[in-house]
């Protein structure tokens, strides 16, 4: 499971249903960690320092920092933007989604932006495909999860 960072001005209601949700996940906050009124390239650094990726709603800035850290050659383990608009539990699901199904470092120099995002379809769709995604990584087989993946792809969208 990743380790996650949740920006100064992130929901806390986001936080606190992550982490009833899922009590060994391991997110912190900013403030939590004495970086409360700290610029952006701190928060992403100190992210960096920790293996973090950073869960924000801050889709003005901190994405050009971020990036500017790729280009710099530094490392930057990720970014999670998180709109304001979606839903609470929509927040919650796509975190924990993103959080358990996810490897240390595979969202290294990544911003996923508008992905949770997922108000437009995806948790929705990543819940559907649950079972074949199980079967799929449980089985590691293509013929097992073929029909179970069929199924779960007409329930999303019907042909």
């Amino acid at each position: 499971m990743i380790r996650l960072l949740a920006d100064e001005n992130f929901n806390n209601n986001t936080v606190r249903g992550v982490r009833l949700r899922e009590t060994g996940i391991d997110l912190v906050r900013v403030q939590d960690i004495g970086l409360a009124g700290a610029d952006d390239p701190s928060v992403l650094e100190w992210a960096a320092q920790q293996r973090r990726i950073l869960l924000t709603h801050d889709v003005s800035t901190i994405t050009a920092f971020a990036y500017d850290r790729v280009r710099a050659g530094k490392p930057m383990p990720g970014v999670f933007e998180v709109g304001r608009t979606v839903t609470l539990r929509s927040a919650i699901d796509d975190i924990l989604l993103l959080a358990t199904c996810s490897v240390d470092g595979e969202w290294e120099g990544e911003v996923a932006d508008g992905l949770l995002i997922l108000s437009q379809g995806v948790p929705g769709q990543a819940k559907a495909m649950s079972s074949a995604l199980l079967t799929a990584f449980s089985t590691a087989s293509s013929s097992a999860t073929l029909p179970i993946t069929i199924e779960c792809g007409e329930k999303i969208r019907p042909c």
